[in-house]
């Protein structure tokens, strides 16, 4: 099988069988060719308090898996209440090419959290839940698990401490009129409390603000501790040239960013997994991009420079549904859609909508 390790992708599906899970048609090894790793001994309980959110509770680790040639392989930590069979799996941590993940109290918390409002467990309840390592190369073959250890553990309540939601208005996103369709829900950044995104065309001239509820209650507000990328004048906020701009709205560190909005084509349908390599294009008030690949799905994201190179893409993902824009949000993966090789993808995201033609 070392042939395997310089043999292109595209000929090894020929010599694989396809098999299908969640609606994806991924590439699933033969036995002989994929090997799982180990994942090492834990703790047998584990009791999460808030005074120690920073602090990490555990460095989970495991050995290497294998798929009979070299590739990037994506190892997922994930966790599903005990004898479920990972019905439910959420992922703890995700990583490419490493074999430990150090987890704090706070995003263990926070996991279990979800896990225990789909089975309506009370917070400060103590439960079992079992606990695996996934491993695949991207999201194109199927991956390949280690053992499962099972732990106790006993979460803590958590109080909200930013707003559930911010709305963006102006100008430009619903004429000032809290009431009308075209005000901003902003999208939450996936896996975080307090931060939200949006991609929008704004025109310079005009101005914008944001809230926390779609109404004039007196806590509007243009600016927080910090601010980077756009001017404030008269109570309102203003971008230095039309054209689109990524909003990043951070209550947990008290700033707000715009800077210009970098919107990405990923995996299949474009030939890769890596990021920003499939940008899309702007034209006027629209962006458009092109797939390549023939009867794969179309996965998409917004990112920006000020993220940083480990920021992880699917944290503002979206994907077009019906003709309309669809946010990832704070939910799991989202529902597919194929798409052809040579099919146009154009993005409208004031208007909420999307094409594939």
């Amino acid at each position: 099988m070392k042939l395997l390790k310089y043999i292109p992708v595209a000929l090894m599906a020929l010599m694989a069988f396809v098999s299908c899970d969640s609606d994806l048609d991924k590439v699933t090894f033969n036995e002989a060719d994929a090997k799982a790793g180990t994942l090492n001994a834990i703790a047998s309980s584990y009791v999460l308090t808030e005074d120690k959110a920073d602090d990490v509770v555990e460095t989970f680790k495991w050995t290497e898996s294998t798929f009979g040639y070299d590739a990037a392989v994506t190892y997922r930590l994930e966790v599903d209440l005990a004898g479920k069979n990972f019905a439910n799996k959420r992922i703890i941590s995700s990583l490419i090419g490493k074999t430990e993940a150090s987890v704090t109290y706070k995003e263990l918390n926070n996991v279990i959290l979800g896990l225990d409002s789909i089975y309506e467990i009370p917070a400060k309840t103590e439960a079992s839940y079992d606990i695996r390592i996934s491993a695949a190369i991207g999201d194109v073959f199927t991956p390949v698990y280690t053992n499962v250890v099972t732990t106790k553990i006993t979460t803590y309540e958590v109080i909200a401490k930013y707003p559930e939601n911010i709305y963006m208005i102006g100008a430009d996103f619903g004429g000032w009129n809290w009431g009308d369709a075209n005000v901003v829900e902003m999208t939450p950044v996936n896996g975080t409390e307090g931060q939200f995104w949006c991609v929008r065309y704004f025109t310079a001239a005009n101005g914008f603000k944001w809230n926390s509820a779609k109404a004039w209650d007196g806590g509007d507000f243009f600016e927080l501790d910090s601010k980077e990328g756009y001017t404030t004048n008269e109570g309102n906020a203003f971008v230095a040239a039309d054209g689109f701009y990524i909003v990043f709205v951070d209550m947990v560190n008290s700033k707000i960013t715009v800077k210009a909005a970098e919107v990405y084509g990923m995996g299949d349908s474009f030939g890769g997994w890596n990021k920003g390599e499939y940008p899309f294009t702007v034209s006027g008030t629209k962006m458009t991009i092109t797939t390549t690949v023939a009867d794969k799905e179309l996965r998409m994201y917004a990112g920006s420079s000020f993220f940083g190179s480990s920021w992880d893409w699917w944290k503002t993902e979206f994907i077009i549904l019906n003709g309309k824009i669809v946010y990832r949000g704070n939910d799991g993966d989202q529902e597919r859609v194929k798409v052809g090789a040579g099919k146009v993808i154009t993005l409208d995201f004031n208007a909420g909508t999307g094409t594939i033609e």
